[in-house]
């Protein structure tokens, strides 16, 4: 489908206009016109509605994929990314899934199969196909899958006396929204597409109108129409694989890497990789992050490592007379070092401040400031 047929369609489904295409007679002999459509645009029949296609693209993935987003460090071949697409936006048993997509490293090659249902009486055979590709042995790949389409194809497997038995789901919605929430704002995979990995697509398909698309195909089989779905569809799908890809060069990278949120970085390898975490913050720090040295003075006094976490409070307080590193250094100052006088100056330095009226923290240091003068006196 070409950007102006699709510009118009798009438009005619956003302004309720009739479909303008003429409306099929019937013939009980013929093959529907959806069916006929897709036999002739290379879809495979694999069952009575169910028709199957295959793409293959480069493969981005590496040979391993470490543990950066995962548990352990994983062979590339044991992934499957996946993506459907339903006659609704949300859930419930009304929702259907009307094209599945599984896409899966196959050496240098990148391959995807969607499998895509015709017509609803047709759906237990659909269910039978997509269940090929689902095994509790693989890890599943998607873009908020675990919340959505595992939750729709769970649905569907039930209404059709079935069970799904997924493996463990690897959503990348939630590292990206990590990583790149606070510098790009919205994270839908369109926004991570077109601002981190800077892939452009052409006029592509708003979510909103897939229903309408797809409906209108199973009305007239105008293929031009569920075209543009399917390739829309696809390109998701092998956008999973490149976000992945994408991942992992962030990863072997560390911690040079720029266009990240320092923070959210750190957090994401601080359970299974603390020192690169470190790293990350300091890289963001010396950059002038006040809010990643935050993080750094709390990441090493979590270790207790206090001769650390002193030296970035200390140039906090220095450069930025940072409100949180000053109560920091006034606590290391009269906790650890016993210098209750550094101690109080500090402090009272920070209720000089006009900042500090507005916030809840203003009765803790007057607490404080007593505390430390009480101190004082007995000496």
């Amino acid at each position: 489908m070409n950007p102006s047929d699709l510009r118009s369609r798009l438009d005619a489904i956003k302004n309720n206009e009739k479909s303008p295409h003429a409306e099929n007679k019937k013939d009980p002999s013929a093959v529907p016109p959806p069916e006929k459509a897709l036999q002739e645009n290379g879809w495979k029949k694999l069952d009575s509605m169910v028709y199957e296609k295959i793409s293959l693209s480069e493969n981005p993935l590496p040979e391993k994929v470490s543990d950066f987003l995962m548990p352990d460090e994983t062979d590339s071949s044991s992934l499957i990314f996946y993506d459907t697409e339903t006659t609704g936006l949300s859930g419930g048993a009304g929702n259907i899934v009307f094209l599945a997509g599984f896409g899966f490293a196959e050496g240098e090659k990148f391959k995807t199969v969607q499998i895509m249902l015709t017509d609803f009486p047709g759906e237990p055979a659909f269910i039978r196909e997509i269940d090929r590709y689902i095994s509790p042995e693989r890890i599943y790949v998607s873009y908020n899958g675990r919340s959505f389409d595992a939750n729709i194809l769970n649905s569907r497997y039930a209404m059709n006396g079935m069970k799904a038995d997924f493996g463990y789901q690897l959503d990348l919605l939630y590292p990206s929204r990590r990583l790149w929430k606070n510098i790009i704002g919205s994270c839908s995979l369109g926004d991570i597409e077109k601002n981190i990995l800077l892939k452009k697509r052409g006029l592509d398909v708003p979510g909103a109108v897939v229903p309408d698309l797809y409906f209108d195909f199973m009305k007239n089989g105008n293929y031009s129409e569920i075209e543009a779905v399917t390739a829309h569809h696809l390109a998701d799908v092998e956008s999973l694989a490149e976000l992945l890809s994408h991942f992992e060069n962030i990863f072997n990278n560390l911690p040079d890497i720029t266009k990240t949120d320092s923070i959210g970085l750190s957090r994401q390898l601080s359970e299974r990789h603390p020192e690169s975490a470190a790293a990350v913050l300091k890289a963001g720090f010396y950059e002038g992050s006040i809010s990643a040295g935050k993080e750094l003075g709390l990441f090493y006094k979590r270790l207790s490592d206090y001769k650390a976490a002193y030296i970035v409070w200390d140039r906090m307080w220095s450069e930025s007379r940072s409100i949180f590193a000053g109560i920091e250094l006034a606590k290391h100052y009269e906790h650890r070092e016993k210098k209750i006088e550094k101690a109080l100056r500090i402090t009272e330095e920070i209720l000089s401040f006009e900042r500090i009226r507005t916030r809840s923290i203003l009765p803790e240091l007057e607490k404080r400031r007593s505390r430390l003068e009480s101190k004082l006196r007995n000496i």
